[in-house]
């Protein structure tokens, strides 16, 4: 084989591959540029759910046992399950909630709040809105007397409603039933 021989089969291989690798990264491209998309969606998605569940505890912080708060601190586990920083604060708030010692008449310790504090402070150092808070801001809460009012006006329903139901279990008014093989004397 002479060098002119040579250099064209060479070039012949090059092509091959060029073509092979072109047809390859043609077939490829498509899939790589799916799963971007689908990793970018997915990312974005956790975002959202992180600031939903950071901005529903900050929006409750005054209580809690709302609804949608309870909601949002019961997923924190499954959102921001690689954040350990914010799954040890949820396990000391956790724990501070499960101990009926920090809920006094008087009203809940201050463990509670601190707990609270430094949960709301993790997650905004997660979702890199440190810079953006003082400690204060986790703490300071605004609550009208309407709104007060409006909790104790609930809780007291609630109460009601549970002694009411509760009463019923035990003193059951229901009519006696008739067996079913029972026959009347005027039958």
């Amino acid at each position: 084989m002479n060098l002119s021989q040579w250099i064209t089969a060479l070039a012949a291989l090059w092509a091959a591959l060029a073509t092979t690798w072109a047809a390859i990264a043609t077939k490829t491209a498509p899939i790589r540029a799916a799963k971007l998309v689908s990793s970018l969606q997915a990312e974005s998605e956790k975002r959202r759910l992180k600031l939903w569940i950071f901005g529903t505890i900050m929006q409750n912080r005054h209580f809690l046992g709302e609804p949608e708060c309870v909601k949002a601190l019961n997923i924190i586990d499954a959102i921001f399950f690689d954040i350990p920083d914010v799954r040890d604060a949820w396990a000391n708030l956790y724990t501070v909630l499960n101990d009926p010692r920090n809920f006094p008449p008087t009203g809940p310790l201050p463990a509670v709040d601190e707990k609270r504090t430094a949960l709301l402070t993790a997650m905004a150092k997660d979702l890199g809105l440190i810079a953006n808070f003082r400690p204060d801001d986790f703490s300071r809460v605004y609550l009208p007397q309407s709104i007060v009012e409006d909790m104790h006006i609930r809780a007291m329903q609630r109460q009601v409603a549970f002694k009411t139901l509760s009463g019923q279990q035990q003193n059951p008014s229901t009519p006696p039933s008739v067996q079913p093989n029972q026959t009347t004397k005027d039958a």
